[in-house]
């Protein structure tokens, strides 16, 4: 096999389906070993997370807080470490589900699901386009049509 077809072939993937991938592979290794307890509750912490932090600018008491936090990167920071708290959260609540690793079609299931919702989420959050501004090809694909709030 020829090198260079290979190399050509990686070079004419989009950067952006090369990052979905990536996200897709580390969730599935991470089910197969370990259950899909964590990857279910990455997908349901973002699925709270995204309204809750475009509802944080009207909170009582966090909003002047999240008021401070105006360049795109700190915003995007400020949505992480609600992500975090949330999967935190609800990682107490979801302790043992999913724990029984080694199914490999459950893995991939969850896996493809969770991708799909990070990568929604990822697209619809304006301040997270500071880290990762995804091509007009996954817009289409993962974009206004496929938004779950």
């Amino acid at each position: 096999m020829d090198i260079g077809n290979l190399t050509n072939f990686f070079a004419s993937v989009p950067a952006d389906w090369i990052l979905i991938a990536t996200i897709a592979i580390i969730g599935l290794v991470d089910a197969i070993r370990s259950g899909i307890g964590r990857i279910a509750t990455i997908g349901l912490a973002i699925t709270v997370a995204v309204p809750l932090s475009a509802a944080l600018a009207k909170a009582a008491y966090l909003g002047a807080l999240s008021g401070q936090f105006n360049t795109p990167v700190l915003q995007a920071s400020l949505f992480a470490a609600l992500l975090v708290a949330l999967y935190f959260i609800l990682r107490r609540i979801f302790i043992d589900y999913g724990e029984i690793g080694g199914q490999p079609i459950q893995a991939m299931f969850a896996a493809v699901a969770a991708t799909a919702l990070v990568t929604v989420a990822w697209v619809q959050v304006d301040a997270l386009a500071s880290v990762w501004n995804f091509g007009p090809q996954v817009k289409s694909v993962f974009g206004e049509g496929f938004r779950f709030w």
